[in-house]
């Protein structure tokens, strides 16, 4: 690579989507979108389309979920498009992308979580889509416990 195709931060004189590091991004397969999260509690969507069309990029939409730093997101792609997962601090969030709201649920809401019904306060340090046994899961690894959780998307 010899130089950038461009930036993706918010075009003067509007605020920064992100006022402390930026600690993970990710991106579907097939989706022109970009999730980025920060410490300092946000996540931001990019328009991956708008690239090079200007030399700054604003997000599409950038919120806080619980006031936590957020430590990783994963967005889904096929079959639950626009799904995105996010761990913070005290736990794990859905947000439905496709909806235009944007507001964050507990993971609990979306998921099927037994036998670990308390995934808000709990720190999970990665988190990943994929499939299990034929089925959409999100892949969790908890701070407190030396393993990887396996969740089921509720019917």
């Amino acid at each position: 690579m010899d130089r950038s195709a461009g930036s993706l931060a918010a075009a003067p004189p509007a605020a920064a989507a992100h006022t402390n590091m930026v600690s993970c991004i990710d991106c579907a397969a097939g989706e022109p979108l970009l999730v980025s999260a920060s410490l300092d509690g946000t996540f931001a969507v990019w328009d991956l389309r708008r690239i090079g069309q200007q030399p700054v990029v604003a997000p599409v939409l950038a919120r806080t979920v619980d006031q936590q730093s957020i430590l990783k997101v994963a967005l889904a792609d096929s079959p639950y498009p626009r799904l995105l997962a996010v761990a913070t601090a005290l736990g794990l969030y859905a947000i439905d992308l496709k909806s235009g709201a944007a507001d964050a649920v507990e993971i609990g809401a979306v998921i099927t979580a037994e036998p670990f019904d308390d995934l808000t306060q709990r720190q999970f340090n990665d988190v990943r889509w994929g499939s299990h046994a034929g089925r959409p899961a999100l892949f969790a690894a908890c701070s407190d416990r030396p393993r990887v959780d396996v969740f089921y998307l509720a019917a």
